[in-house]
């Protein structure tokens, strides 16, 4: 509690700073736009940029992309252990080395400006990083939990579906919330390319356009919904995998 109080103090001194300096001190400048613009530039914002459907472009890329391929790992590992135990982490171990900026215009050259070629997208990206991170945790589980269910009679879809989904099923959310941010900036860097829906394409005209103060207008709405998003999950995780593992 005393953690968050200070926090929240050092934010609101650091607002008070701001407002201070560049409302009535600083002169109008390149480097940070006074409040009063801030203000101003949000509330044209709705209409001029058609926040309202951007926000909502964004946000159900992100978060349906999350909730499939959450649900699409989960159910794979029920159907056995073979999919997942003893992955090759050598085999995929090249492709960190290829350029992102690669598959992004791949996806935008076979979908082009589409909706549904970003949900795509969000989906085989988040699809990709939760079977690496489940492959490299069932490399971590001990075998003695895998024998002893084997020794009590189960088949291997027993044991997927009562030990290993067990296991999984917190870590993998977990894993979510870790990734959070980096799927947000992966699904911005897609619209900015797209140079068309959601919040990345809206950063994208304001640098077209050189809205200077409209930059910071939504840095501000997408830090906030950064941080509602990571509140929402965790208050997740605290209803639905409170349990001991």
């Amino acid at each position: 509690m005393n953690k968050n109080y200070g926090g929240i103090k050092f934010v609101l001194t650091l607002l008070f700073i701001y407002l201070m300096l560049f409302e009535f001190i600083l002169p109008v400048n390149r480097v940070l736009p006074q409040p009063s613009q801030i203000i101003e530039s949000f509330v044209e914002s709705w209409n001029v940029y058609d926040m309202f459907q951007s926000l909502a472009s964004t946000t159900t890329v992100i978060y349906v992309s999350m909730l499939l391929a959450y649900l699409l790992i989960l159910a794979v590992l029920k159907t056995g252990l073979n999919l997942f135990a003893s992955f090759d982490f050598s085999a995929v171990r090249p492709i960190k080395y290829v350029p992102f900026l690669f598959p992004v215009l791949l996806f935008l050259f076979w979908f082009g400006a589409s909706f549904w070629g970003e949900l795509l997208f969000g989906f085989v990206f988040v699809s990709a990083m939760l079977k690496l991170s489940a492959a490299e945790k069932m490399n971590d589980i001990k075998k003695e939990y895998i024998d002893v269910a084997f020794n009590l009679g189960m088949s291997k879809q027993e044991v997927a579906k009562t030990v290993v989904h067990k296991i999984l099923q917190k870590y993998l959310y977990r894993v979510l919330i870790a990734k959070h941010y980096l799927v947000w900036m992966v699904v911005l860097f897609y619209e900015f390319a797209e140079k068309g829906n959601g919040l990345g394409g809206i950063y994208y005209k304001a640098l077209y356009y050189n809205d200077f103060v409209f930059l910071f207008v939504i840095a501000v709405i997408t830090t906030f919904l950064i941080w509602a998003g990571d509140k929402i999950l965790l208050i997740i995780e605290e209803k639905y995998f409170n349990w001991e593992e």
